[in-house]
């Protein structure tokens, strides 16, 4: 496996729960407009998910 520096892991799975949190604000604005919502909070359970992941990675290889 490729080894990646632990800060580049901690800036991913920043990047990837903000963007969860973002999905999960766009799921609610097209629920409340009467519009499908349910993939895009699938792609938020997805990025929250990988977010959380890198996240535990990145503290078990931090020095």
């Amino acid at each position: 496996m490729i080894h990646i520096d632990w800060r580049i892991r901690l800036a991913l799975s920043v990047a990837l729960i903000i963007g969860a949190a973002v999905l999960v604000y766009h799921g609610f604005t097209l629920k409340e407009a009467g519009l499908k919502f349910s993939h895009i909070w699938m792609g938020s359970a997805a990025a929250g998910w990988g977010g959380a992941h890198l996240l535990q990675k990145a503290f078990e290889d931090k020095p």
